[in-house]
């Protein structure tokens, strides 16, 4: 589990190189600067579930219980953060965010449809994940983390390579996230299955009380 985490964690410095062959500077910067724009956006819309699912989900004395814990949280979670970001993107609230943010004019449209759908995606992506934390699922999570480091640096420095020619940022939105969305429906199976398709208003309320807060701080 170590191993996997520290291989992650240094496969950014190794690969620094590889990226900035391919990329420019400039170009390299503002996909991580709107990267990390994404991340904190991801964070605020996810309500802070995350940590209410791995907070509650052992309180819980039964498997059913559990199931439908999951199951509520996340559908609250999918029609809320999906509602949310539907009317962003409809009143053009992230390009007010993004020139807020960025101080110089990019062409943010050509890749705003994959930052949206990409900032969702991040949503569930770490539900999932912070469920396989949760029940200490470490073969998932390793699994996870490998697959991902691998196909996803794999096809983006590919899809670099042979769109040399084209806008590196795009490029890079664009396959992250087809990469991303794959992996997210590769696991998702496992998460589904431990649900049970019964909404519990009491477990959101009581969940919300812990995210909510959580999601003011950031």
């Amino acid at each position: 589990m170590f191993g996997v985490d520290f291989l992650v964690r240094i496969s950014g410095f190794v690969l620094l190189p590889v990226y900035l062959f391919l990329m420019t500077q400039e170009e390299y910067g503002l996909y991580s600067y709107l990267l990390a724009i994404m991340t904190y956006l991801g964070q605020c819309f996810g309500f802070g579930l995350y940590v209410s699912q791995m907070k509650i989900y052992h309180d819980f004395s039964s498997e059913r219980e559990k199931e439908s814990f999951l199951f509520t949280i996340n559908f609250f979670l999918f029609a809320a953060s999906g509602f949310l970001l539907f009317i962003l993107y409809i009143f053009k609230l992230d390009i007010a965010i993004i020139n807020y943010f960025v101080s110089e004019k990019i062409n943010y449209i050509d890749f705003r449809l994959y930052f949206v759908f990409y900032l969702f995606l991040s949503i569930f992506s770490q539900m999932l994940y912070s469920f396989f934390i949760t029940t200490e699922n470490l073969k998932f999570i390793k699994l996870f983390n490998i697959i991902k480091l691998f196909l996803l640096n794999g096809v983006v420095l590919f899809s670099l390579y042979i769109y040399n020619n084209q806008d590196a940022v795009l490029i890079r939105f664009k396959y992250s996230f087809l990469v991303e969305l794959a992996l997210f429906f590769l696991f998702f199976y496992f998460f589904v299955k431990k649900m049970f398709f019964v909404f519990n208003t009491s477990s959101l309320k009581k969940s919300l009380k812990i995210g909510l807060p959580i999601m003011v701080e950031i």
